[in-house]
């Protein structure tokens, strides 16, 4: 996971169950993203995408068109859709790039979405799945440990909605120990938030380090 991201730690007597199978976190176990989304906003899905269905003009100036273009007969940058995609048929990368758009396009109208990451910003509150997780089942209690760019309030608010009668006691620090906050969640609302200290940031960052490892 690149660039700023937040431990949390998850105490409850909830069945880990509800946090995803074999002990792993999943938020698609809180809110379930439809399969075909689990598709990367890539430079080949945004080409073929504006390509075929977008703003062709955003990616016919393209280096990867002028061959094809030229051996055509077809000035590059292309002047028109119809000649960008003239060119693009004859490239070896067509099936491929057509492929990913076709999907793209497809998500957009069924979903709203072309890919995941808006998705699950919506949905989640956070762009990707929990990473690094684990939870530990001692006594009754369990410990949910997971990485997340961002707090996943969403998921939290519908884990807590199919436990009403649980609570979710949250705690998260960020990862350079900036910032980090407590609170509940019961029946799917999130209760008072409380800051944490400098001390207490240090140690749930020591704590995970100790049990997870992150996986990207």
């Amino acid at each position: 996971m690149a660039g700023n991201f937040n431990y949390f730690r998850i105490d409850t007597a909830a069945d880990p169950e509800l946090f995803g199978t074999a002990l792993a976190v999943d938020f698609n176990s809180a809110i379930a993203m439809p399969p075909a989304l689990d598709l990367e906003w890539s430079n080949v899905v945004e080409t073929g995408y504006e390509a075929i269905h977008g703003d062709w003009r955003k990616v016919a100036a393209q280096w990867m068109f002028k061959e094809a273009a030229s051996s055509l007969g077809l000035a590059f940058p292309p002047q028109s859709r119809e000649d960008l995609l003239q060119a693009f048929r004859t490239m070896e990368c067509w099936p491929e790039y057509k492929a990913m758009a076709d999907r793209a396009a497809g998500n957009l109208a069924e979903h709203g979405f072309a890919t995941r990451e808006p998705w699950q910003l919506k949905h989640w509150g956070t762009e990707g799945n929990a990473d690094g997780g684990m939870i530990e089942a001692l006594e009754g209690r369990k410990t949910v440990w997971f990485i997340a760019n961002k707090c996943p309030t969403p998921v939290l608010k519908a884990w807590s909605r199919r436990v009403p009668e649980i609570d979710l006691h949250v705690t998260y620090a960020d990862d350079q120990q900036r910032s980090g906050k407590r609170f509940i969640v019961r029946e799917g609302r999130i209760g008072e938030q409380a800051r944490l200290q400098p001390e207490e940031r240090k140690a749930l960052v020591e704590a995970f380090a100790g049990k997870c490892v992150k996986t990207q």
